[in-house]
């Protein structure tokens, strides 16, 4: 909390040349859509479609006692291949990605199946109006209708004033009829949907009820991105890198702290680097025109920003074409990898201290559209954060995924997991195996289907090779609440 207290609005000392203003905006191109290798379409052989209440178990055989291959969204539609005979149930239908689930309860469809997690439109507030949201309660939001896309749901609690008094349904809230409760203050809130009504804009749970968002601590979300390489590459000899001092990142005059600053990068500014180090300590870096038409502006990358630092290295047994991700916690960054070829980078926040992300070469044990985090039983800091969204677990209790509720990205912010900005998670989810077929919402990997190679390190030191040690055989380990973040927004 104290760090984020420091984002505020700055004036640079001098203003930055054109030419660093050019490549700061281009790389805000948003990352491309997926392509249609990260997901599965509903399968064109398809008998039927059908839908069931509540969450439904896939398993790799049709057993209600065998492994499990993942997991059905409740009403959401399916595609069913074929019907089969089995054991623990009356009616079999076997799906896609070598699933079978139980169709007693469900009912057919004309709906097709749908890539999961649907997202919901919504304005929430960015980072950068935090300061006049907390004083006023209010920020400039969109209606409904005009807003985009970033996340699944809309994230908020109780906090300060805010009270977050619920209502039966919308048409009891547009009937002026009395709360029927309040949130609870000791979690995080997700909503499916924000809603336009005459008395103003209010927030659907998955129950009915909705909160007025306006009686609600609505948690800001960065729009910050990394960058695709493939498709948006960099110029010859350059990196992209991103400012992550709250109170501005400092432009040197020359690779060393004793040089004069010039120049102040906002939080999360998108700049241009050279790809070599510009001192012998490997810490300072030169922004090219950084200061002017033909002046270098230098930035180090402890305290002010952070950049690729991909490694020579890749592990062993991974293809040339292979997909993976590679985690530095010294410089906080992932890679996305193809072989030896980095072709996507953004930062992330990992554990702080005395919450260290575990390092270690490991294999995706599941990916989820969304997943309940919780502290420890008996923890200090008690949390429950609702629906984590696109969540990828590589051992019990630590993911790769999605974080609405704070932006320290570049920083340790974590208690062990690996955040993710949410246009990120959603990137790299895409990118991961196994892949998520249409209408499920958890998929387990398969020694046919392997979840996706990561590594954590720490610079160049060595890390274990843990890619056996949490996939026992086809059986999936419990994966056990997530170990995430405080509960006090933003951080």
């Amino acid at each position: 909390m104290k760090d984020i207290l420091k984002l505020r609005s700055v004036t640079p000392l001098l203003p930055l040349s054109l030419a660093v203003l050019i490549a700061v905006s281009s790389s805000y191109a948003a990352p491309p859509a997926s392509d249609a290798s990260t997901t599965i379409a509903p399968p064109a052989a398809a008998v039927e479609y059908r839908t069931g209440k509540g969450d439904r178990p896939i398993y790799r055989q049709p057993t209600a006692t065998g492994a499990l291959r993942g997991r059905l969204e409740g009403n959401e539609p399916f595609a069913v291949l074929e019907h089969v005979t089995g054991t623990g149930c009356k009616d079999w239908g076997r799906l896609a990605s070598s699933g079978y689930t139980c169709l007693d309860g469900t009912v057919t469809t004309d709906a097709h199946p749908a890539p999961l997690p649907r997202m919901a439109k919504f304005d929430s507030p960015t980072p950068d109006e935090y300061f006049r949201y907390i004083a006023t309660k209010r920020y400039d939001r969109l209606p409904a209708e005009l807003s985009e896309a970033l996340t699944p749901n809309i994230y908020g609690r109780p906090y300060r004033s805010w009270k977050g008094n619920t209502y039966a349904s919308i048409a009891a809230w547009e009937k002026n009829a009395a709360p029927t409760g309040r949130l609870s203050r000791d979690r995080k809130h997700h909503f499916s949907q924000a809603v336009d009504t005459a008395r103003g804009q209010v927030l659907v749970r998955e129950d009915g009820s909705v909160v007025p968002v306006d009686d609600l601590y609505v948690y800001p979300v960065t729009r910050h991105h990394g960058r695709e390489l493939s498709s948006d590459p960099m110029p010859e000899g350059l990196w992209p890198a991103w400012a992550i001092k709250y109170e501005g990142a400092q432009v040197h005059t020359a690779p060393s702290a004793d040089s004069p600053v010039r120049a102040l990068l906002p939080h999360h500014a998108p700049i241009a680097i050279k790809q070599q180090p510009a001192d012998p300590t490997g810490h300072w870096w030169e922004i090219p025109d950084g200061l002017g038409a033909g002046v270098p502006g230098y930035v180090e990358d402890t305290e002010n920003i952070r950049h690729p630092a991909p490694r020579a290295d890749r592990p062993s047994g991974i293809a040339d074409d292979e997909v993976w991700v590679d985690v530095d916690l010294a410089q906080q960054v992932l890679h996305v990898m193809r072989g030896d070829t980095l072709t996507y980078v953004t930062m992330v926040a990992t554990g702080k201290e005395g919450h260290s992300t575990p390092k270690g070469t490991y294999r995706l044990m599941s990916k989820a559209v969304g997943w309940d985090m919780a502290s420890r039983p008996n923890a200090a800091e008690a949390y429950y954060v609702e629906d984590v969204p696109w969540t990828m677990h590589f051992r019990p209790m630590y993911a790769l995924h999605g974080a609405y509720w704070h932006w320290g990205f570049g920083r340790v912010a974590s208690h062990g997991c690996v955040n993710l900005a949410p246009i990120d998670a959603k990137y790299v989810f895409d990118h991961a195996s196994p892949a998520l077929p249409e209408g499920w919402r958890e998929v387990y990997p398969t020694a046919e289907d392997p979840g996706t190679v990561i590594r954590v390190r720490l610079g160049d030191a060595a890390v274990p090779d843990k890619r056996g040690a949490f996939n026992k055989g086809d059986e999936p380990v419990d994966l056990g609440p997530l170990v995430g973040d405080s509960t006090e927004p933003p951080g």
